[in-house]
């Protein structure tokens, strides 16, 4: 569940940027992963998340992978369930 929540905050993050810069999304799927890995506790935890966006684009205005990249940065930026996590997390797009 903690994986599926930071997936869908980096994506509501993602929508509203893609949306108040002028474009429009068709869709938007993720498949994110989650490690559970030994601590330095010795107990279990989250050590690591990797979100796998693929996001497609409709309408006249489209923009490049450096506009997508930087909506990428700005959502996990803003994202406040990655904030509030210690687990790294990690945004391979294309």
């Amino acid at each position: 569940m903690l994986v599926s929540a930071v997936s869908s905050c980096h994506m509501l993050f993602f929508l509203a940027i893609a949306e108040f810069q002028g474009f429009c999304v068709e869709s938007y799927e993720d498949n994110p992963q989650g490690f559970l890995e030994k601590s330095s506790k010795g107990g279990m935890e989250i050590t690591r998340v990797i979100l796998a966006p693929k996001v497609v684009f409709s309408g006249d205005k489209r923009p490049d992978q450096a506009a997508i990249s930087k909506i990428h940065e700005s959502a996990h930026k803003n994202c406040f369930i990655r904030n509030s996590i210690t687990a790294s997390v990690e945004i391979n797009h294309s």
